[in-house]
């Protein structure tokens, strides 16, 4: 069954192809920066932050410990996160974007999440909230080939629930897809109705999360994790089986750890270190030793009730 509670993140290429069970993924950021820019958790493209309305800090879903945040954006909502010329989607490119968020409540206004779109919309692509109304992932030239939840109306931002997204465009099909899912209750809503031609959406505008050339930052939105990928065949068999990959997503950052997994976590304080140093003698004699062990060591209730 899947969980209610977010536990984790994908923090490779290789975690985030495993948690949609689809799609090449390119770069991840977690989110977690006190201030300034976006560092990536992977694929080494730093966002660069400008602008006003910078919310940083605010909790994340994770709190067994994790020192997790999420970014977010106010008044004047011109604030940003700059990629340059990253995802600029040819005419043979899939795009791939998927992430953790809750809407706080609806926006106040039409604004982006996440894009790489040239004023006016005369060309590009934009996953955005659509003044409470409908999330979209528009893709030029004048957001004529976009999808968006429309049918579903504000029911699609789970307000209050930390929630899975992902929208997608698969070459290979001509199409493109949007989901979201609620962590909380479970609700998805999708939609596979856009019809995508093997034209380029490229523009020379930047790629940024938060305002854009096009439009301002949708407030009332927290992002704790985003993830894109962009390349040929990224996106293969997601307008299919968006559903499916929206509920192995959600089931992915809702896992339960083992008990040698805790027993880490404990040991290795945020940030995680790569080099275990000092720790590692401990960990080889936790895992070495038996479950009944573990039980009398730390005490059963730590490790045994939810293994499985």
């Amino acid at each position: 069954m899947t969980g209610t509670l977010v536990t984790n993140y994908p923090a490779s290429v290789a975690e985030a192809h495993a948690a949609l069970g689809f799609g090449v993924f390119d770069h991840g950021w977690l989110c977690d920066d006190p201030s300034g820019n976006m560092a990536p958790a992977f694929g080494g493209l730093t966002l660069v932050a400008s602008g006003a309305g910078i919310i940083y800090g605010d909790p994340g879903p994770i709190n067994n410990g994790v020192d997790d945040k999420t970014i977010g954006f106010g008044a004047p909502r011109t604030g940003k996160f700059d990629g340059g010329q990253a995802f600029d989607v040819g005419a043979g490119d899939d795009l791939l974007v998927a992430w953790v968020g809750m809407w706080r409540s609806l926006p106040s206004a039409f604004g982006s999440i996440c894009g790489k779109v040239a004023a006016t919309f005369t060309n590009g692509w934009a996953v955005a909230g659509r003044d409470g109304t409908a999330i979209g992932l528009g893709l030029g030239p004048g957001d004529s080939l976009g999808v968006s939840l429309l049918a579903f109306g504000a029911a699609a931002y789970h307000v209050g629930s930390w929630h899975v997204g992902i929208a997608a465009i698969d070459r290979s099909v001509g199409r493109a897809c949007i989901g979201t899912r609620s962590v909380t209750t479970g609700t998805a809503m999708t939609n596979t109705s856009g019809s995508v031609d093997a034209q380029s959406v490229s523009t020379a505008a930047s790629f940024s999360v938060g305002s854009s050339a096009w439009v301002p930052a949708n407030d009332n939105f927290r992002l704790a994790a985003l993830f894109i990928g962009k390349s040929a065949g990224a996106a293969t068999g997601l307008p299919a089986n968006v559903a499916t990959a929206l509920q192995n997503f959600h089931t992915y950052v809702t896992r339960s750890d083992n008990y040698k997994a805790k027993v880490m976590r404990r040991q290795l304080p945020p940030p995680y270190k790569q080099d275990f140093g000092a720790t590692i003698p401990a960990i080889l004699t936790v895992i070495g030793q038996s479950d009944n062990l573990i039980g009398g060591l730390f005490g059963s209730a730590d490790f045994l009730p939810d293994e499985g």
